[in-house]
């Protein structure tokens, strides 16, 4: 089974895509998906291809809410504290 997380949601399929491309798409800008680490009912955390600069620090993992909006984390944090500053809308796309 395969999980696409959308502006919409999350979409499931029953058939696994292995064809299939995660992309980023922030501020007009298009970053490959490397990974999605892991996945919760309110946001998925994604492992990019490249960094991304946000706020002058160079980002490799972040986090995409179900109301599509990008999120720094902090992997040392509790669950409850894992998002700590949100840099507008994002959205996943497949490619």
């Amino acid at each position: 089974m395969s999980f696409i997380l959308t502006a919409d949601g999350i979409v499931m399929s029953a058939q696994p895509r292995t064809d299939q491309v995660k992309l980023l798409v922030f501020e007009r800008q298009i970053y490959a998906i490397e990974q999605i680490v892991f996945e919760v009912d309110e946001f998925c955390v994604v492992e990019l291809g490249q960094t991304l600069q946000l706020s002058g620090r160079e980002e490799r993992y972040l986090a995409v809410t179900k109301h599509a909006q990008l999120f720094t984390i902090d992997a040392l944090a509790a669950p409850n504290k894992l998002l700590i500053h949100c840099h507008g809308s994002a959205r996943i796309i497949s490619s």
